[in-house]
């Protein structure tokens, strides 16, 4: 039987690249491969134990799964490297038995773990609903976490007669509401190395005059996530895979998008716009004319990423759901953990009756003065 090796120091980790990319070019996404995951210990590793999962056999890495102990919390616990940028997941293996050696050694870890955001009916949930673990297991899945995707035709007139006509309409009479505020611009870049701080800087500034800035949670604010999208963004543009589209009004930037081209598709992996041209659905006409970029250059389809909204709807989209999975071990690491995450569920579902209960008690105050209006309406 395979036997998983654990890897902890982040030299042994920078020397797997290349092994670790020949094993990505398996799987259809630039989520998996090394310099993603080196952007994100880069950038969210400070407080983890590196604990990276391997398969080999005669020198040929099998499998992957790169897992860090985080230890800020009351119990310590094995999480996927680079869960705080909330995509999609995989355990990289090159068949089932590989996969069920890393799956055996995080269950022999005994430590609560953590698996967010596995796509339903992949392998990885197979393996891990197969026998073999003392503990618990809970899998999770529920619509926030699922992806949109917009498959894209063979030309962009092909595509466009997909949407509906009210679809169609309506793009236009918002590209004339923009065209009322200024002159309309579209950009698409393929950034070099030296290019991606200026552009990004773009992308900060727009998405921190938003909500977002508001809230203190724009790219400006969050440090981490910041530099996990600056060294993510220049690691692509070694590549020449990154991609980044801009959408001005006069001389303004009203929305911008950072996306990497990948095995044939678009992955998006952030989108800000300026509030102050809401009326004119920025974001609808930026993506509108990155589709159209898309298609012009033969792509196949376009990844929203991040998790589906109903935006997406505007064309036609595909959704795939994913589930997050938690493993309790019996033992003393497993069974705090989840005494823990009992205790938090139960509070944020305790919080949740509550805002339930003050938003019925503020509807059934508003109740009155509606029904009055809608009789002053009537008689009017």
């Amino acid at each position: 039987m395979d036997r998983a090796q654990v890897i902890s120091g982040v030299s042994e980790f920078m020397a797997l690249e290349g092994q670790w990319n020949r094993l990505a070019d398996r799987f259809p996404t630039p989520l998996l491969r090394h310099e993603w995951f080196a952007a994100c210990l880069d950038a969210f590793g400070a407080d983890c134990d590196l604990t990276i999962y391997t398969v080999s056999n005669g020198g040929r890495l099998r499998a992957v799964a790169p897992f860090v102990v985080e230890r800020g919390g009351p119990v310590p616990r094995l999480v996927l490297l680079g869960h705080q940028t909330f995509e999609p997941n995989a355990i990289l293996h090159d068949d089932e038995a590989a996969l069920a050696a890393v799956v055996n050694a995080v269950r022999e870890s005994r430590l609560p773990a953590m698996l967010p955001r596995l796509a339903s009916g992949s392998p990885e949930l197979a393996c891990l609903a197969a026998g073999g673990m003392r503990g618990l297991r809970f899998v999770q899945a529920h619509a926030a976490n699922a992806t949109s995707s917009a498959p894209l035709a063979s030309d962009w007139p092909s595509f466009e007669a997909r949407m509906s006509g009210q679809r169609r309409t309506s793009t236009r009479q918002r590209r004339k509401a923009a065209e009322r505020e200024g002159p309309v611009r579209f950009d698409a870049f393929a950034p070099a190395e030296g290019e991606v701080e200026r552009h990004l800087a773009d992308l900060i500034q727009v998405k921190d005059a938003g909500w977002k800035g508001r809230e203190g949670t724009s790219l400006a604010k969050d440090a981490r996530m910041r530099r996990f999208c600056t060294v993510y963004a220049a690691a692509a543009a070694r590549r020449g895979i990154l991609r980044m589209f801009f959408l001005r009004i006069g001389d303004a930037t009203v929305v911008a998008r950072l996306a990497v081209e990948y095995s044939g598709r678009l992955w998006e992996l952030k989108i800000a716009y300026d509030e102050r041209f809401a009326k004119c659905s920025p974001g609808i006409l930026l993506t509108h004319e990155t589709l159209r970029y898309a298609c012009e250059r033969g792509l196949t389809g376009h990844k929203f990423l991040g998790t589906t909204e109903q935006w997406h709807r505007w064309w036609p989209v595909e959704v795939r759901q994913y589930a997050n999975v938690r493993l309790y071990p019996l033992s003393i690491a497993g069974c705090a953990a989840l005494c823990v995450d009992a205790d938090r569920l139960a509070a944020r579902r305790a919080a949740g009756t509550v805002r339930s209960g003050l938003r019925r008690l503020q509807g059934d105050r508003a109740a009155p003065a509606t029904a009055s209006q809608a009789v002053r309406s009537s008689v009017s």
